[in-house]
């Protein structure tokens, strides 16, 4: 049996330790293979957070590394950061690369799935939004695939919640 996952809860800046640092990281690929990591990001709308850092910093580097593996060469990765409607805060991960088929936007959530394209490409495990996901639920978050019907070229990843965890 694993351990179960605690959070480690504390305040902190979503930019300065969770996009800043993976930015960094992930730059170089990016830049490799021809990408452009973009944003579009008032972090006024995302002001301090409590949660916790160190896994809010998985959750994004997982689903930023996917857009790395899945883009097409030459294309834009776009995070995203607005409010819906009903007020509640998003973050949109937005690529150009390997389309979600339909009738795998939850089954790409799965231990050990991975999607039609995915398994032709030969990367991945299928661990990643799987992990993704399971850390979104523990820390009060949720995510999704959008598919987005003006754009159906694009793989759109979306977390929710984050009113939830704005620290007072």
């Amino acid at each position: 049996a694993g351990r179960k996952l605690v959070p480690r809860t504390r305040r902190f800046f979503f930019e300065d330790h969770v996009v800043r640092p993976i930015r960094r990281v992930l730059e170089a690929p990016a830049r490799e293979k021809g990408l452009t990591i973009s944003k579009t990001v008032d972090y006024s709308m995302i002001p301090e957070l409590y949660s916790d850092p160190d896994l809010m910093s998985l959750i994004i580097y997982n689903i930023l590394d996917n857009a790395l593996k899945y883009s097409n060469e030459g294309t834009e990765i776009r995070v995203v950061c607005d409010r819906s409607s009903d007020g509640s805060i998003f973050v949109d991960f937005i690529n150009l690369g390997a389309l979600i088929k339909p009738g795998e936007s939850e089954r790409i959530f799965e231990e050990g799935y991975r999607g039609a394209d995915g398994k032709m490409r030969e990367v991945g495990l299928g661990l990643g939004l799987w992990t993704c996901r399971r850390i979104c639920k523990l820390l009060g978050l949720e995510i999704k695939y959008v598919n987005s019907r003006s754009a159906p070229s694009f793989v759109c990843f979306r977390i929710s919640g984050f009113n939830k965890i704005i620290a007072d």
